[in-house]
């Protein structure tokens, strides 16, 4: 299975102060058509989280009047996700629309997933794209053992 992985910084969030940029990874996986993105949690409202066009490499297949001509949009959410990400239907842009809320997404679970599917058309280049967005924590989980060793 082919993978291509591609590293984006973004700067200027909420948590900039603190970590200085924020960097998010995307990966694609060919065979399966789904795109991953981090995101740090408490991701504000309106930050882009992704750009379909250039992610998935709509750009370098088609050229510039196809893919102007490509629309975008979200086939399936969860309800309790649906309000956290859209999709601009013209330029395939990914953006948060609540500030992202790890405790309230994924209630205490270890790991953080949000799914949705989003549809290309027209019908001419129609496919569907699976996207997970994995939220990660602010704060790195800490190990207590080690707390209690620097303590002793």
């Amino acid at each position: 299975m082919s993978q291509m992985r591609l590293r984006k910084t973004w700067s200027g969030s909420a948590a900039a102060p603190i970590f200085g940029c924020l960097a998010l990874t995307v990966c694609l996986t060919a065979a399966s058509d789904i795109l991953e993105y981090y995101i740090l949690e408490e991701l504000a409202p309106r930050r882009v989280v992704g750009d379909l066009v250039n992610d998935f490499g709509f750009s370098d297949l088609y050229d510039r009047a196809t893919v102007e001509s490509l629309r975008f949009s979200v086939l399936k959410q969860p309800a309790h996700d649906r309000r956290f990400f859209a999709v601009n239907e013209t330029s395939g842009v990914i953006e948060t629309t609540h500030r992202v809320d790890r405790e309230l997404i994924c209630r205490g679970d270890d790991e953080c997933i949000i799914k949705f599917d989003v549809a290309v058309k027209p019908m001419r280049y129609f496919q569907i794209i699976k996207v997970r967005a994995v939220c990660k924590p602010l704060v790195p989980p800490i190990n207590s053992t080690r707390i209690l060793r620097a303590c002793v």
